[in-house]
């Protein structure tokens, strides 16, 4: 079948879609958006989970003064996965929210593929090491880490072992972390009715198109984002935003400030202008961010902000990708020319060195920028204008 199922596949996505669709009407009633208190909550898809607009990232996590002021500001979901600082987020994500477990949810993410083959014994196993440094009897979400291939989401060992799961307690809903070809995946995600969130990157960057000095307020049309967003909310699938601080938070920002609004809680507030959105996961690292990033919640984006976060579009677009795969797609020598690209933006933009050069050495010798022949087709083909080549010569020299 076109859409990547074996006919098996296809015919065990049959209940769960007709479910999802018996309680789509039922749930449509509830209110997608409620106040406490300082804190404004969406529900978050069929879950029917009412998370906060800001949520707490794991990659790295935050330290125990940092998380308790977040939890006092309302902050309720965390997002983690058994890779990030080699276990420890869970760990002390587990450590933070014990004594209070049934008022905080927490996600957590598996990485199938790294077992040759995938088994639903190995599957488990992955989520109940989680549930050991969690120290908890469950997990709200459990997700695919990074899927990127039909068969991350359909193969039969994953969707058993979700099963296995869930019919034992140790997660309520499942969900995967989508990075490209983004369209594909998130609506491959949406149509086999498995899965009930996506983790999906959703910034500024996915609307505004700025090519050899032309600006467009239109729609990556690669990517087609809004259309998964659309189709999402639509199918009722949670939806949360990652890689909201696109484009770099590590820059002077002076000459982009606008008011008393700072172009990161510009690119917040643009992203939750979307109700699709259920949360953007945040990395609340430090008291300024936490300040900083929580001062958004339910407020709108003004003109003159938006004027203010279009420039900073414009000034940026060049080196960064929207990872809509379609350079990766045209090379001839097979370079990973999106991963590398992500790599980068770990480096340059989120501050993440060590990340970032272990990803690039995971790379196979004939996927890395060295490989590159200088030819030009990825620019060509580029829809954003953005000097790939450039960037990938930058990669090799500070990431090799």
């Amino acid at each position: 079948m076109r859409s990547g199922f074996s006919r098996r596949e296809f015919l065990r996505t049959i209940p769960a879609t007709l479910a999802a669709a018996s309680t789509l009407t039922a749930q449509e009633s509830k209110p997608r958006r409620v106040r406490k208190g300082e804190m404004v909550y969406r529900r978050l898809g069929r879950t029917d989970l009412m998370v906060s607009e800001i949520s707490l990232g794991g990659s790295p996590a935050p330290n125990e003064m940092i998380f308790g002021r977040a939890i006092a500001r309302g902050v309720n979901y965390a997002d983690t996965s058994e890779t990030y600082e080699k276990g420890n987020s869970e760990r002390k994500i587990g450590k933070m929210i014990k004594g209070r477990r049934d008022k905080f949810y927490v996600a957590t993410k598996c990485h199938p593929r790294r077992l040759k083959p995938p088994t639903p014994a190995g599957i488990i196993g992955m989520a109940e090491a989680s549930l050991k440094r969690l120290d908890s009897d469950y997990i709200d979400i459990y997700m695919v880490h990074g899927a990127s291939k039909p068969e991350h989401l359909t193969h039969e060992a994953v969707l058993g072992a979700f099963d296995k799961l869930k019919k034992d307690g140790k997660i309520r809903f499942t969900g995967a972390s989508l990075h490209g070809p983004l369209a594909n995946m998130a609506k491959l995600l949406v149509e086999c009715g498995r899965y009930d969130v996506m983790n999906i990157p959703y910034n500024m960057y996915s609307r505004v198109k700025v090519k050899k000095g032309e600006k467009y307020d239109d729609y990556l049309q690669r990517s087609d984002i809004e259309g998964v967003l659309a189709l999402a909310k639509a199918k009722d699938i949670g939806v949360v935003a990652m890689k909201s601080m696109a484009g770099g938070n590590f820059q002077k920002l002076d000459k982009y400030l606008t008011g008393g609004t700072t172009v990161p809680q510009a690119k917040l507030k643009w992203i939750l202008e979307n109700d699709a959105v259920g949360t953007i996961v945040s990395e609340l690292l430090n008291a300024d961010i936490l300040k900083e990033n929580l001062a958004v919640v339910g407020t709108g984006l003004t003109r003159r902000e938006r004027q203010a976060l279009y420039r900073y579009a414009e000034a940026t677009s060049s080196v960064h990708c929207r990872m809509c795969g379609t350079c990766q797609e045209v090379c001839p020598n097979g370079i990973a020319t999106t991963d590398i690209q992500r790599y980068l933006a770990y480096h340059d933009g989120y501050g993440k060195r060590t990340l970032a050069r272990r990803s690039y050495a995971a790379l196979s010798r004939s996927a890395k920028a060295l490989r590159c022949q200088n030819c030009g087709a990825c620019e060509q083909a580029c829809p954003y204008g953005v000097s790939i080549r450039q960037r990938l010569r930058r990669a090799e020299r500070i990431l090799a």
